[in-house]
C-alpha cells in the first residue's frame, strides 16, 4: 500500500474516531430528564393550594441554611409560617458543621448557592408519596424531602429542577437510601457517572481541607486569638492539639473544658463529639490531651472531629488522658463580667437573677412546646442577660415542675450555672448577636423564689 492510501484510510480512521470519543466524554444530564409532574398522583397537578407537611407537595421559602443536605425551610399554611426542617432524601453529602469533613464546606455551599438563586422551591415526599402527610426521618424532628427548584418564579411543575439528583450529579454526595424510590434509577445513573468522572468527593482529596499534623498550641493561645479576630482567627479550620480539664458535660456526649495560665486565668473551650460517647471526655477531672479541627460555629469556637479508641488508640488523631481526678470550681460571676469575648465557653454561675421576658420555642412537628426556652433575665442594678435552656436540657419550675413554656419562670428570681455562648442569629455575621448562658444540666437552674 503506497504512502497515499495510507495516510487516507489513517484519517478516516480519526473521522470516525472523533463522534466515538466525543460522546464517551460527553456527561448526561440526569437532572433534566427528571420531571416532577410524570410522577403527580391523580388530582394533583400542581404544588399550588397544597401544603407540604399535610399533602406531601407544597411551596416553601428559606428560613435557614443548615449544610449540604439539610436547610431549614418556612411554609404559609392558613397565615401561619410554619418551620420544616428538612433532610434531603437520597443523599448524605460530608459533614460541614459540628463535625468537619473533605469537601463538606464545598457541597454545603454548592446546596446553598441553588437555593439563592431560586425564585420557586418546592418540597415533596417520594414521589409514590405525594398527596400523603410528610414523614419524619429516625430524629424524628427533620422531615425527609426532595427538593425541587427553578431560577423562575411560578415555576410551571414540569420544569423543576430536583436539587437532591443535582447534588449527586456534581459528585457531592453518594446516592443513599433511595433504593426504594421510582426515582433510583436518576440517582444511580448520576452517583455512576459522578465517580467515572472523578468529580468533587471521587476525586480524592479536598484540597482545601487540612490534613497535616496537628498544631501544638494552648486553650490560652486559641482563646486570645478568637478573642482578636473573631471568626477570622488563624486557628479556624486547623488542626490542633491542646490539653484541658473536663468540667462541665453537655449533652449526652460533648464537654467543655478549661486550663489555666501561669498567672491562674482561665480559659475554655466547646468538644463537640459528634453525637459519640467518649469516656475520657465524659468524666470529670479528667485532663486530657485532645486533638481535633478548631472551628467557629455561629460565632463560638469549638473543637471537633476528635476520636478515641480505648483499645487501638492513635496517637497522632486520638485524645489521651493525661491524669484523673483533677480538682476544680466553677466560679461565680456578674453579668458585667461575662459580656466579652474571653468569657466564650467558659461555664460560670450567675445568681439573683430576675426573670422579666421570654421566648417558647415551638415544635414544627406537633405545634407543641418543644422544651426549648429562652429566658430574658436581669440583675439587681438591671444588666441584662438570656438564659438558653436546650430541647434536650429540661428546666423545672418553682413547683418542680417541668417546664415547658418560659411564662412558667416569670418573675421569678433563679441561679444559673451554665457555659457562656455568643449567639449570632445570622450565619452570615457571626460578629453580630449576644451573649447568653446555656444550661447544660437540669440541676443547675435553681429557683430561688
Amino acid at each position: 500500500m503506497d504512502k497515499k492510501n495510507k495516510l487516507i484510510l489513517a484519517l478516516g480512521a480519526i473521522v470516525l474516531a472523533v463522534p466515538f470519543l466525543n460522546a464517551c466524554n460527553n456527561s448526561i444530564d440526569y437532572v433534566s430528564q427528571c420531571h416532577l409532574s410524570d410522577y403527580l398522583p391523580t388530582g394533583i397537578t400542581s404544588y399550588e393550594n397544597h401544603t407540604f407537611l399535610d399533602d406531601g407537595i407544597g411551596l416553601v421559602t428559606i428560613q435557614k441554611y443548615v449544610d449540604g443536605d439539610t436547610t431549614h425551610f418556612l411554609q404559609v399554611e392558613d397565615g401561619t409560617q410554619r418551620l420544616v426542617k428538612a433532610r434531603y432524601l437520597g443523599i448524605d453529602t460530608p459533614e460541614s458543621t459540628g463535625q468537619i469533613e473533605p469537601w463538606g464546606k464545598k457541597a454545603s455551599a454548592f446546596t446553598k448557592s441553588k437555593l439563592e438563586t431560586a425564585q420557586t422551591i418546592v418540597l415533596t415526599t417520594d414521589v409514590t408519596e405525594i398527596g400523603s402527610a410528610a414523614t419524619v426521618d429516625s430524629t424524628g424532628s427533620r422531615y425527609k424531602a426532595f427538593v425541587w427548584i427553578s431560577t423562575k418564579a411560578n415555576c410551571p411543575v414540569e420544569d423543576l429542577k430536583l436539587l437532591n439528583l443535582w447534588i449527586v450529579q456534581e459528585g457531592y454526595s453518594t446516592g443513599k437510601g433511595i433504593s426504594d424510590s421510582t426515582l433510583e434509577s436518576f440517582f444511580t445513573n448520576a452517583d455512576l457517572q459522578a465517580q467515572e468522572e472523578q468529580i468533587h468527593i471521587w476525586a480524592g482529596d479536598d484540597p482545601d481541607f487540612y490534613t497535616g499534623p496537628a498544631t501544638p498550641t494552648t486553650l490560652q493561645e486559641l482563646a486570645e486569638t478568637f478573642e482578636e479576630d473573631g471568626s477570622e482567627s488563624s486557628f479556624n479550620g486547623a488542626s490542633v492539639s491542646f490539653e484541658g480539664i473536663v468540667y462541665k458535660l453537655s449533652g449526652d456526649y460533648d464537654a467543655y473544658l478549661y486550663d489555666t495560665d501561669t498567672e491562674g486565668n482561665k480559659y475554655g473551650i466547646y468538644v463537640f463529639a459528634g453525637y459519640k460517647s467518649y469516656s475520657p471526655l465524659r468524666t470529670l477531672g479528667n485532663r486530657l490531651k485532645v486533638i481535633g479541627t478548631y472551628t467557629i460555629y455561629y460565632g463560638n469556637p469549638q473543637l471537633t472531629n476528635v476520636s478515641y479508641n480505648a483499645f487501638l488508640p492513635e496517637e497522632s488523631t486520638d485524645m489521651s488522658i493525661i491524669s484523673t481526678g483533677n480538682q476544680f470550681t466553677i466560679d461565680t460571676m456578674t453579668i458585667n463580667e461575662i459580656n466579652t469575648r474571653e468569657a466564650v465557653n467558659m461555664v460560670y454561675t450567675i445568681n439573683n437573677l430576675t426573670v422579666y421576658d421570654g421566648y417558647t420555642e415551638i415544635d414544627s412537628t406537633t405545634l407543641v412546646p418543644s422544651g426549648a426556652l429562652t429566658l430574658r433575665c436581669n440583675d439587681a442594678n438591671q444588666n441584662q442577660i438570656s438564659v438558653r435552656i436546650p430541647e434536650d436540657v429540661w428546666a423545672y419550675d418553682s413547683n418542680n415542675n417541668r417546664a415547658d413554656d418560659w411564662a412558667d419562670f416569670d418573675g421569678s428570681v433563679i441561679n444559673i450555672t451554665g457555659a457562656i455562648n455568643f449567639y449570632a442569629p445570622d450565619e452570615e455575621n457571626p460578629n453580630t448577636g449576644y451573649y447568653q448562658i446555656k444550661l447544660c444540666a437540669s440541676a443547675d437552674l435553681v429557683v430561688v423564689s
